[in-house]
């Protein structure tokens, strides 16, 4: 397995790569490989495809191609709240524990008390 359009892809922003470009696949089954795109700028171009060609071990004259165009999610923002959009992807939200707020309420109590503390014997 090889991305036959590498350079271009790069030159479009991005570096694509195989899972295993060394994949053995049997007579009449199935393989999976993954093709994974990381930005290499930061504003890389959403319209890309990737041509992906596989070539025979036993037989170097049998190869075939294929071209993928790829979907890249859209990551829209605003102050409140973010949105993505694509096709498998998934969004975790990060939430502070119970244990986070309890000790964060603690820190507070703490400072308040030596502030009372601290005004109380005029020290500030």
């Amino acid at each position: 397995m090889n991305i036959l359009n590498r350079d271009e892809l790069f030159n479009r922003g991005w570096n694509a790569t195989l899972s295993d470009e060394d994949i053995t696949i049997g007579e009449q089954q199935d393989g999976e490989i993954t093709l994974t795109l990381k930005p290499t700028r930061r504003d890389p171009r959403r319209d890309i495809e990737v041509t992906i060609s596989a070539t025979s071990v036993n037989d170097r004259s049998a190869s075939d191609s294929t071209s993928i165009r790829a979907e890249i999610p859209t990551l829209a923002s605003e102050p409140d709240r973010a949105e993505l959009v694509g096709i498998d992807i998934s969004f975790d939200r990060i939430e502070f524990s119970l244990e986070t707020w309890q000790w964060a309420f603690i820190v507070v109590l703490i400072g308040s008390i030596a502030l009372y503390v601290m005004k109380k014997e005029r020290w500030i």
